[in-house]
């Protein structure tokens, strides 16, 4: 089990990756949690385009995390987001339209489950505004989480596979996380390289 601490991407998100039990199955799923509540869109906006594009290479690393193997990219992976506390500040229809488009378009990522954890009124009507703009299919994955302990008694998550943000108890780094999944995503490759011939091949003469 590979766990990860919170780092500070360039959208000021507090972001945790980790591999984890998700939604009551017994498929692992690689699964990226994050809280929300500090990310402020009009400071990442404020560094121009360098800022989003920094955001938008950190979040293909993570993604390149999350889809190490071939069992991986099969299962589907997850997001729990930590939502309490947000307000209408960390939206930005803007931003997110560009974000939805690398994981919904441009990423060949597929999410399994998307957790919203203590979001209140604020968040249902954020998801609201986001179903104008994600497609349909991924808008059925969304799952509004009342509690923290939903997590765990409903959705299949367990506490050492989750920071303490959401109750949670594991530790880690993100880099880590990456590095060892590019090595095994190397290792994935090789498995399904196909070896040369070993026939010889030459000229048939007619």
């Amino acid at each position: 089990m590979t766990c990860v601490k919170r780092y500070r991407p360039a959208s000021g998100c507090a972001c945790y990756i980790h591999c984890s039990l998700g939604s009551s199955t017994t498929v692992r799923h690689p699964t990226m949690a994050y809280h929300v509540e500090p990310y402020d869109p009009k400071l990442l906006k404020a560094k121009g385009s360098d800022g989003v594009t920094s955001t938008c290479q950190e979040f293909i690393a993570i993604m390149e995390g999350l889809t190490a193997d071939l069992d991986d990219v099969r299962a589907g992976c997850c997001m729990v987001q930590q939502a309490k506390g947000m307000s209408m500040k960390q939206m930005d229809v803007d931003l997110e339209k560009k974000f939805s488009a690398i994981y919904q378009d441009s990423y060949p990522v597929r999410f399994h489950q998307m957790v919203l954890v203590e979001g209140g009124l604020v968040i249902r009507w954020c998801m609201k505004l986001m179903k104008l703009f994600i497609k349909k299919k991924l808008a059925q994955r969304i799952v509004l989480c009342s509690s923290k302990d939903d997590l765990y008694t409903t959705y299949g998550y367990r506490r050492e596979h989750l920071p303490s943000v959401f109750g949670g108890t594991y530790e880690g780094s993100v880099e880590d996380f990456v590095r060892a999944s590019l090595e095994r995503r190397k290792v994935s490759v090789e498995k399904v390289q196909i070896q040369p011939s070993r026939h010889a091949v030459g000229k048939i003469d007619a």
